[in-house]
């Protein structure tokens, strides 16, 4: 009601005044653009608002497993869970568990056994640690397979799961503003990620850096929930999820249909037509993911059947700097310049693959099939500085959808790995003989062989079509 009594009367502001009116109509152009956007705002968070007594625990006591995934550890879900905690929420008032690193909670990540999620191809052995519950890159699996290791590992059950990385606190910082913090000094939106996750030599031991980490805790959490701002803040972290820097799963199916009309579940696109999906899965322990670069190009060979033959090329870069210890880089660990990733490319569905190769050479990559997509994986060895290129040639049987009237619609959606560089896409599509396009969504340029380009293409979750038509 105040908003639109507030949109009301801006709109009822003239800026005839000699002189002064320019300015008028600035100031009350700048408050209505406000006034529209916090509409729509409050709009789109409608649900999440009338679920909020819930979340609150007005109703019953509600337990939150709260994660910090690392980016510099890359898990296909995104940065892996080294830091989390308990929050319980019980008519509004707020109460922390014990938090720390996954060594506090499982004496140094000894292995445990918890009844795996169906349909799960990442959990193959009766026992896992806990660090590793995250391997599928889609959230309602591996946030359900992490709240069931962190059962089996604390005995306590929680009901929700709130995940972020420190690339999306530190949008929440740009938000909050600055704190200092003892070992790390200011704390700030342009200095969080390097100094959480990319400063791992400027500390001696892994103990000291833990001791530093855990004056960090309780910082984060008095900032990042002190009172105001909390549109803004739900902006961000919605705005973060498009590149899969935060999910959130809950087991009541109710809320968690609220968080998926927000955005936040983390899943892969369900999409049946044309699919990229690349991530990489640290297996040495190291943190040189911080450095990771990255490269991915579809071509897209397109038939009038809908059909469509691809070619995937994706670099990745080791883009490490020296390695500034004083015995030998024992390859794996906090001080490793080595990258021992598993390369994971999800297909479209249906997807036949011709062909993998990996620098040239060619490779019979172990695959299975989740969610309906066919998953390859392969492990790659990159020392410092290294680049590895990874080509996958395959048939999509549907990249294509006839169109009332006629003609083709083609569609493309990219999901992209939470990284701390964002990765590159590119999309060359070649249309079937006698056809042009007619309409796209998407950043599109049409080339002078009318074949279509989409390119820079930021790393966030990525929906883009063409409708083509006979000539």
């Amino acid at each position: 009601v105040h908003l639109r009594d507030a949109h009301e009367s801006l709109d009822a502001i003239g800026a005839g005044t000699p002189v002064v009116g320019s300015t008028i109509a600035t100031a009350r152009d700048e408050a209505l653009e406000q006034v529209v956007s916090l509409e729509a705002t409050l709009q789109g968070f409608r649900p999440l608002l009338e679920a909020m007594p819930r979340l609150l625990g007005t109703e019953s006591p509600t337990t939150y497993l709260v994660a910090v995934m690392n980016p510099s550890e890359l898990r296909a879900s995104g940065g892996a869970t080294l830091s989390m905690g308990e929050m319980s929420i019980d008519q509004g008032v707020i109460t922390f568990g014990a938090s720390g690193n996954t060594t506090d909670f499982t004496d140094n990540n000894e292995i445990v056994a918890w009844p795996p999620v169906a349909d799960n191809p990442w959990h193959t052995g009766p026992t896992e640690k806990l660090v590793n519950a995250t391997f599928s890159p889609n959230w309602t699996t591996s946030g359900e397979e992490l709240l069931r290791a962190w059962e089996a590992t604390t005995g306590t059950a929680p009901q929700a799961l709130i995940a972020l990385d420190v690339v999306a606190l530190a949008e929440l910082f740009r938000i909050t503003g600055p704190v200092q913090v003892e070992g790390y000094g200011t704390l700030n939106a342009n200095n969080l990620t390097e100094s959480l996750v990319g400063s791992y030599d400027d500390f001696k031991s892994f103990e000291q850096r833990k001791r530093v980490n855990e004056a960090v805790i309780p910082v984060l959490r008095e900032k990042l929930l002190e009172g105001g701002k909390f549109v803004q803040k739900a902006q961000a972290m919605v705005e973060q999820a498009q590149g899969r820097h935060v999910v959130a799963y809950f087991r009541d199916p109710e809320i968690q249909e609220v968080i998926a009309g927000l955005g936040l579940t983390g899943d892969l696109s369900a999409t049946t037509q044309d699919y990229l999906g690349v991530f990489t899965q640290n297996t040495n322990a190291s943190k040189v993911d911080f450095w990771q670069r990255r490269t991915v190009a579809s071509e897209v060979t397109l038939a009038a059947d809908g059909s469509a033959d691809v070619v995937t090329t994706v670099t990745i870069a080791n883009d490490t700097p020296p390695y500034e210890q004083r015995v030998a880089d024992p390859q794996r660990g906090y001080f490793t310049r080595y990258s021992f990733p598993l390369y994971v490319q999800s297909l479209p569905v249906g997807a036949e693959v011709a062909e993998m190769t990996v620098d040239g050479v060619a490779v019979a990559p172990p695959a299975f099939v989740e969610r309906g997509r066919p998953v390859l994986r392969h492990p790659l060895q990159l020392p410092p500085g290294a680049t590895a290129t990874v080509v996958v040639r395959y048939r999509v049987p549907q990249a294509a959808v006839p169109v009332d009237g006629g003609g083709l619609e083609y569609a493309i959606d990219i999901d992209p790995q939470g990284t701390v560089i964002p990765g590159s896409y590119s999309v060359l599509l070649r249309l079937p003989e006698g056809y042009r396009e007619a309409e796209v969504e998407g950043d599109w340029t049409v080339n002078p062989d009318l074949s279509l380009l989409l390119e820079s293409v930021p790393s966030v979750r990525t929906h883009a079509t063409v409708t083509l038509v006979a000539e």
